[in-house]
């Protein structure tokens, strides 16, 4: 090895070093996408006590940094020194394009973008908006985390929010949702602003109305196929909205209004959106704020009507032959391009598509188990009130409906079988760190989709209500009198079908090739259920056996981070299948479970 490669080596170890949240991607992608540490800025009015302290630190810091003389502000020279100059003497205009140039040439010299934040830190009270915010762009795209300036520029957006269009909220948001810091008076702000932009929105139509010119009018003279129904045409663009919503909702914003908004906005507009767009509407829905909303009855019943609605609106449109069924990548890449594996055009093309696939199954997926929370919360199946003719039963559009949606589902999970596969292929016996992420990634998006497919059955065979979401004494069988309890009891009667039992078998065949290490709680705790469950169903095999052995082995590893919920469900199919007596020992004698057996049992949604 010689001295350039040894010192790049030790290079790339230091940038691990100082950045470890940055580089954990390395380590396990699944904890670094879906669980990344969040940091909340907190709320401005929590400073008004503490100003006097504050003060006596700001001019204790003067005080500290007059005594090194005249040239404090003079930091050492950086790597573009020649090219940028000294970021701590720009104007605005200079750093509005200082920050532009380096961002689109990927000079991601931390020292550089290091003064850059200082600088953006003085200016940013007497600097416009919008240059502020592109500064901000600028910096998130080359991937340099400094939470602080976050903090400080929320307070100056949620100032000037009246400035900023509806694409730079979308920009602003995507800077917060990426960099994970999360402000609670920025997104109230950007979600009051958001509802008010859509209740301005009027419903326009693609009509003869909206010709005004000349050259349009010519045009409506001649014949065309156009149908005499248009579609809606909504004056936002939906897949920007979209985008936005998937952020407010990442940040748990909590505004009835808000969803109320969005919600008659999906089922006005759902014709006339994506693919991709389409699931992230329909999963930044809370059902639980469109029922909190309603005060009396009769608004209990118009919420109910709406959430009736809406689950048709999204069912119909989203098995429809004619929609594109796009996909769009929403994993940060940067860190494995830069490993060096992925160089060459077809690696980096395999990447790409094995990213973008498992996006959208994870997308999928979220939108199936979205259903499942719409039931529970608003859905009531058994009401006394005689339906409308035009009205369906939801349930049993789910149930007629969701089996053509899990069949492009399982698709794409083949799909991502045989890259994961080509992948890996191209890196053995020796497997990188990065190989090991991507097989964690897609580990994940397989177990997920088993979690789906649990969820799924759980909607064919009962359908939950308040009175069962608690029994005084548990038992840890089948006479409890919980969710739990009854799907274990009338599994029977669920209709199996061979496309489910073949995306059982690869998936079970993917555990004894890539195995689950790092997964998550609920994905473990569902798999390790419907693997058990088929099991007892006298289809059992050794390749199922074998990947119950591997889900049991990391449920005992990860045993002291399981919740209560999850632990009664396992403890619940091991007393019903009577498999796997290890995992049963270590259950048993779980002092989680066993000090607390006596006490009152609370069905959660998250593990369903």
């Amino acid at each position: 090895m010689s001295s350039q490669e040894i010192s790049l080596k030790l290079l790339n170890r230091t940038k691990y070093a100082q950045n470890r949240t940055k580089y954990y991607t390395v380590r396990n992608s699944v904890l670094s996408q879906t669980e990344r540490p969040l940091f909340i800025t907190g709320s401005f009015n929590d400073c008004i006590g503490n100003l006097k302290l504050l003060s006596l630190r700001k001019s204790y810091l003067h005080r500290h940094s007059s005594k090194r003389g005249p040239f404090q502000k003079l930091s050492l020279p950086h790597e573009y020194f020649k090219i940028l100059g000294e970021p701590a003497y720009y104007s605005h205009s200079e750093l509005l394009y200082a920050c532009s140039y380096a961002s689109d040439n990927f000079m991601c010299d931390s020292y550089f973008w290091k003064q850059i934040c200082e600088k953006i830190r003085e200016v940013r009270d007497v600097i416009d908006i919008k240059d502020l915010l592109s500064c901000l762009c600028s910096i998130v795209k080359v991937n340099y985390y400094d939470r602080d300036l976050l903090r400080l520029l929320s307070r100056e957006f949620v100032d000037d929010i009246d400035k900023l269009s509806f694409d730079d909220i979308h920009q602003l948001l995507y800077c917060y949702y990426k960099q994970n810091v999360y402000s609670c008076d920025l997104v109230d702000k950007v979600g009051l602003k958001v509802t008010k932009l859509i209740n301005a929105t009027p419903l326009t139509q693609n009509s003869e109305n909206q010709n005004s010119t000349l050259f349009d009018k010519i045009k409506d003279l001649i014949p065309t196929n156009k149908s005499s129904d248009s579609e809606p045409i909504c004056e936002l663009d939906l897949k920007t909205l979209s985008r936005i919503s998937n952020y407010l909702s990442y940040f748990k914003y909590s505004n009835s209004d808000f969803h109320n908004c969005i919600s008659n906005l999906f089922i006005t507009y759902c014709n006339s959106m994506d693919f991709i767009s389409r699931l992230n509407f329909f999963n930044s829905i809370d059902p639980k704020l469109l029922i909190n909303s309603s005060t009396n009855n009769s608004s209990t019943t118009t919420n109910n009507l709406t959430n009736n609605k809406l689950i048709n609106t999204f069912l119909k449109s989203i098995v429809n032959d004619s929609i594109s069924f796009n996909h769009e990548n929403s994993y940060e890449l940067g860190t494995f391009l830069s490993s060096g594996l992925f160089k060459s055009a077809e690696s980096s093309k395999l990447l790409h598509d094995f990213c973008s696939i498992s996006s959208t199954i994870k997308l999928i997926c979220n939108s199936i188990l979205h259903l499942s929370h719409f039931d529970l919360y608003g859905t009531d199946v058994s009401d006394t009130q005689s339906p409308s003719p035009n009205q369906t039963n939801p349930i049993t559009e789910i149930t007629t409906r969701i089996p053509s949606l899990l069949e492009r589902l399982y698709k794409y999970c083949f799909n991502t079988i045989d890259l994961i596969y080509q992948i890996s292929s191209n890196y053995t016996p020796v497997k990188s760190p990065f190989i090991k992420s991507l097989e964690n990634i897609f580990m994940d998006s397989i177990l997920t989709s088993i979690r789906t497919l649990n969820s799924f059955y759980r909607l064919q065979v009962l359908v939950p209500s308040a009175s069962q979401n608690t029994c005084k004494l548990l038992s840890f069988t089948t006479d409890d009198n919980n969710v739990h309890s009854l799907f274990l009891k009338l599994f029977h009667r669920i209709n199996i079908t061979s496309s489910d039992l073949d995306f059982i078998s690869k998936a079970s065949q993917c555990l004894i090739n890539f195995d689950c290490k790092g997964q998550s709680i609920p994905n473990l705790t569902s798999s390790f259920e419907i693997f058990s469950l088929i099991q007892s169903t006298n289809q059992s095999t050794n390749q199922l056996i074998k990947s119950i052995d591997i889900l049991s082995l990391e449920i005992i590893r990860q045993l002291v981070d399981f919740d209560r919920e999850s632990i009664y469900r396992i403890a619940l199919t091991l007393n019903f299948t009577n498999t796997n007596s290890l995992l049963n020992h270590y259950i048993s004698f779980f002092p989680k479970i066993t000090r607390r057996k006596h006490h009152k049992h609370h069905i959660t949604l998250n593990n369903l």
